[in-house]
C-alpha cells in the first residue's frame, strides 16, 4: 500500500472509529499504531475514566470498559450470594481460572485446550449442581467431591460434568490408558486393582514390553 493511500486509509478509519459507542467505551481519538501494525484508540469509559484499547478488541466486544465493569460484575457476585469463601463457590471460581486465565498454570490443560465453561455465572451454576454436590457432601465428605468432565475433552457443562471422589476423577484422566479385556473397559490401575497385579508392574509389562493384559494376567507373579 502507498504512503498517500495508507494515509487514507488511516484517516478514514479515524473518522470511522471516532464518537462511536462499545459497550461502556465511547472512542474519542485515533491514539497510536504499534509495531505490529495494530491500531490503538484512546478511549472514555462512562466511568469517566480515559483508557487506550485495541481496535480489535473493540469491534469483537472484548473489550467493552476500562475494566470497571469486571470489578463491578465480581463485586455483584460476592454481594449477592455471600458465598465466596465456600468450597462450593471456589470450585467454580478456580473451574473459569483454569479456562480462562492465561497465567493460570493450569490454562494449557484447559483453556488453552479449547476447553471452556458453559455457566455464565455462579448463580447457573449452583442452580444446576448444588443440589448433587450436597449429595456427594453427605455420602464423601466435602473434601473428596470433585467436579469432574465425563469427556476429558468437553466443556465444564451440566450435561458433561458430575461430582466424583478424588481416586475416581484421577481414573478419569486424559493420560490414562484404557484396556478392554472380558468385555470390560478401564485403565491400567482399576486392571492392576482387579487382578491384583501390582500398578507399576502392569504398566511396565503394557507400556514398555508391548504386553496384552490377557498376558499379563497370565504371567506368574514371581
Amino acid at each position: 500500500m502507498s504512503l498517500l493511500r495508507l494515509t487514507k486509509y488511516m484517516k478514514e478509519l479515524k473518522q470511522d472509529l471516532k464518537n462511536k459507542t462499545f459497550g461502556r467505551l465511547t472512542v474519542l481519538d485515533w491514539h497510536h499504531k504499534d509495531k505490529n501494525g495494530h491500531q490503538y484508540f484512546l478511549c472514555k469509559c462512562s466511568c469517566g475514566k480515559e483508557c487506550v484499547v485495541n481496535q480489535n478488541n473493540l469491534k469483537r466486544g472484548i473489550s467493552n470498559s476500562c475494566g470497571c465493569l469486571r470489578s463491578q460484575r465480581i463485586s455483584e457476585t460476592h454481594r449477592t450470594h455471600g458465598e465466596s469463601k465456600t468450597r462450593f463457590y471456589m470450585i467454580f471460581f478456580y473451574m473459569l481460572k483454569r479456562c480462562n486465565n492465561k497465567n493460570d498454570q493450569s490454562y494449557k490443560n484447559y483453556g488453552e485446550r479449547g476447553i471452556k465453561c458453559e455457566w455464565n455465572n455462579y448463580e447457573e451454576f449452583k442452580k444446576d449442581m448444588y443440589q448433587s454436590y450436597s449429595d456427594h457432601c453427605k455420602k464423601y465428605g466435602e473434601k473428596d467431591t470433585t467436579i469432574d468432565r465425563i469427556n476429558n475433552n468437553g466443556n465444564y457443562s451440566k450435561e458433561n460434568c458430575r461430582w466424583a471422589t478424588c481416586k475416581e476423577q484421577s481414573n478419569n484422566r486424559r493420560s490414562n490408558i484404557l484396556i478392554r479385556f472380558n468385555n470390560k473397559e478401564m485403565n491400567i490401575k482399576q486392571w492392576s486393582e482387579k487382578l491384583g497385579i501390582n500398578y507399576k508392574t502392569l504398566f511396565y509389562r503394557i507400556r514398555y514390553k508391548g504386553l496384552s493384559l490377557e498376558e499379563c494376567y497370565n504371567i506368574p507373579i514371581n
